[in-house]
């Protein structure tokens, strides 16, 4: 996987090939993350949450990557 491997990633494509996957969001949210594209991820993430995941700590998870990217936004 390329954001494994520290590739770049087209996250428009990532979501687009599963789109009712909360994952894709998440990786897509990953990438974002590691770019310093704090408001890109906050989006990605807040999708992911509308989505069926599949565990409760994965849920927790992807609500704290939330609060990091709201605090990364913070003036």
């Amino acid at each position: 996987m390329a954001l494994l491997q520290g590739k770049a990633i087209d996250t428009a494509i990532t979501v687009r090939s599963n789109p009712n996957y909360y994952d894709a969001y998440r990786i897509a949210g990953d990438y974002c993350v590691q770019q310093g594209w704090y408001k890109a991820a906050l989006a990605y993430y807040q999708t992911a949450l509308t989505k069926e995941i599949a565990t409760v700590d994965e849920k927790e998870a992807i609500k704290e990557k939330i609060a990091l990217c709201k605090k990364n936004l913070k003036p």
